[in-house]
């Protein structure tokens, strides 16, 4: 016959040949205890403030949109984890919408007076071009007459 190695039998075997003893602690260290701060286990409740209530009332209505969104009164699963982050989201939403606005507006014109565009110093060059290009090419001021005929060639290029 083979004999098996395995043993299945359970019982309990209790150690009756050490001598330990059970800790006792006296009544007066207990009480020394429970007078010092660091023993002190006593959870602090904060008072209610306006923040918290308000905190409190937004995440009532938070809840009752959800639970009159989906007809149920707790959600789960991804859309309980969408909930969560959507707030979040919002907010940064807000602010990139607020950095985008203000990215769009130029500071000087809220800072600074707006200014003339300047005026041109010889309107009359702009007018009648080709006189005053005579003139200066009859009495020989060619510089000016080339300068006048390069200004006017750009300008109906441009």
């Amino acid at each position: 016959m083979i004999q098996d190695t395995i043993c299945n039998t359970k019982e309990i075997l209790f150690d009756s040949v050490s001598e330990q003893k059970s800790f006792q602690l006296d009544q007066t260290k207990i009480e020394d205890y429970r007078l010092q701060d660091d023993f002190n286990y006593t959870e602090y409740v904060a008072p209610d403030n306006w923040w918290t209530q308000f905190k409190n009332w937004m995440s009532q209505l938070w809840s009752k949109f959800i639970s009159w969104v989906f007809g149920i009164e707790e959600v789960s699963g991804f859309w309980l984890e969408l909930f969560k982050l959507l707030p979040y989201l919002l907010i940064i939403g807000v602010l990139f919408l607020l950095g985008w606005l203000f990215m769009k507006v130029n500071p000087s014109d809220i800072l600074f007076e707006k200014q003339d565009p300047p005026q041109v110093r010889n309107a009359h060059l702009q007018r009648n071009p080709t006189a005053i290009n005579k003139q200066c090419f009859n009495t020989k001021k060619l510089s000016i007459s080339h300068s006048i005929l390069l200004s006017v060639h750009t300008q109906k290029i441009i």
